[in-house]
């Protein structure tokens, strides 16, 4: 049979208990099952302090003896002051970490700010590569448009490594004569992938896709275009060696030589123009030439402009990020001080536990009678300040005031409490309370070594 409470386990809203220890004195260990709301435990005066310094339980529990009731009870404060200093520190503490929150948003923003300018660099990067491969051939092609504005030794400079290119592939056409067919399977690769290659850019085109603007497009098309040309004739010449029986190295010094040829053409005849005096002003140039020329020019603008506005917004990203973790530091602090202030100790990621504690608190100080005095209304307000789920009051009050007992059922409402005491009237007036809010219960004296903590089904006679 339970101390104070005849029902069942399952009845009292606790089915499992829970069980404190403490040792009364060296060489005794005793155990109870407290109550789920109110315990009250009859213990002789002798063991009183014994029970202060070793009594555990399996969660956090608050020790307090009568000096600290005393002490609280000497705060001149009136209840609608305590309760104002509540409500100032849980506004701090609420605002604290609405910026905290805040700048944490912020710092997610700005990360994928940043996150988005470095991928838009990187893709502007991606076409500088291209862009800037197309503008080489485009500069080679231009080269020989305008050939004639250059200087007359330059192209005879030019015009002898023509030829010296030509005489050397020529030699090496001769020595290499008839041999084992080229690879066909190869040359139909290439065609393959700059076909492929043509698709990409033709449908880049269709849909709108501008790499960087529409000339570099028209670039990276014209040389889209150019390869698969080159692809096609060099499968031609592949083919044709294979059924020829050509060594595999003919087509490719055959190339080399029908350039070398062509360029010494193209400079013969600039050569010729230059002496003769008829070097062309630009306006004159071939229309080609100037397209090129005006291609060139606006792409290599555009991938400035596009270098110098993604390296802008990374940096200004990056900024960002960094004032926005400055401004999260700035708001951890004024929230950590917050909650410190409304339970010392406590750390800002339990700033959620500490607010409902808080709240809890000073809904208690509504509750309290704004007339009671002495020890109740101490009481009231010391049970508002604790934090831990379990309270233990030892002989809190040597001379008890009439309205202990209540002040007690009303705060075990909100946390789980626990008096010690050796006054008989106490007990006797405990003894009749509802067992729904609280009970008497021996401990249970069972002497040797302190046992493990374990849970229970009460106490039994």
């Amino acid at each position: 049979m339970r101390h104070g409470d005849r029902r069942p386990a399952s009845r009292t809203g606790d089915p499992d208990g829970l069980l404190a220890r403490f040792e009364p004195a060296p060489g005794r260990t005793a155990r109870v099952v407290l109550h789920p709301r109110l315990t009250v435990l009859p213990v002789p005066a002798d063991d009183l302090d014994g029970l202060r310094t070793t009594f555990e339980v399996a969660v956090p529990v608050r020790v307090l003896t009568a000096a600290d009731v005393l002490t609280l009870a000497s705060d001149t404060r009136s209840r609608a002051e305590r309760a104002a200093a509540y409500d100032d520190a849980i506004a701090v503490t609420v605002e604290a970490k609405r910026e905290c929150d805040e700048a944490a948003a912020q710092v997610a923003e700005a990360l994928e700010l940043l996150q988005a300018a470095r991928d838009a660099a990187d893709r502007v990067s991606a076409q500088q590569a291209r862009a800037e491969a197309t503008i080489a051939a485009a500069r080679e092609r231009l080269a020989l448009l305008e050939g004639v504005q250059r200087s007359e030794p330059e192209l005879r400079r030019d015009l002898e490594d023509a030829r010296v290119q030509a005489a050397a592939a020529q030699r090496e056409l001769d020595r290499l004569g008839a041999s084992a067919p080229p690879d066909v399977a190869t040359a139909e690769a290439a065609l393959a992938a700059a076909e492929a290659e043509l698709e990409r850019v033709v449908t880049a085109g269709r849909a709108g896709v501008d790499p960087v603007d529409g000339t570099a497009h028209r670039l990276e098309l014209w040389a889209a275009q150019r390869a698969v040309s080159e692809a096609r004739a060099e499968l031609g010449r592949a083919r044709h060696a294979e059924e020829t029986g050509e060594h595999p190295r003919v087509a490719v010094v055959r190339r080399r030589l029908e350039d070398a040829r062509e360029r010494i053409v193209g400079l013969e005849m600039a050569l010729d123009e230059r002496i003769r005096g008829e070097r062309r002003e630009a306006a004159e140039a071939p229309a080609e030439a100037r397209a090129l020329r005006a291609q060139i020019a606006a792409v290599e603008r555009t991938l400035e402009r596009s270098r110098r506005e993604r390296a802008a917004q990374t940096a200004a990203a990056k900024a960002a990020v960094e004032e926005a973790r400055r401004r999260v530091a700035a708001a951890e602090r004024r929230l950590a001080a917050a909650v410190d202030r409304l339970e010392p100790g406590a750390g800002i990621e339990q700033t959620d536990a500490v607010l409902a504690r808080a709240r809890n608190r000073r809904a208690l100080l509504d509750g309290a009678d704004p007339e009671a005095g002495g020890g109740t209304a101490a009481l009231l307000h010391l049970l508002a300040e604790v934090a831990e789920p379990v309270l233990l009051l030892v002989e809190a009050f040597p001379d008890p005031p009439d309205d202990l007992l209540e002040a007690l059922v009303s705060v075990s409402a909100l946390k789980r409490v626990v008096f010690a005491t050796d006054k008989t009237s106490v007990l006797h007036d405990a003894r009749a309370l509802d067992p729904d809010v609280g009970a008497v219960r021996t401990p249970i004296d069972i002497g040797g070594p302190r046992p493990a903590l374990a849970t229970s089904d009460g106490n039994r006679s």
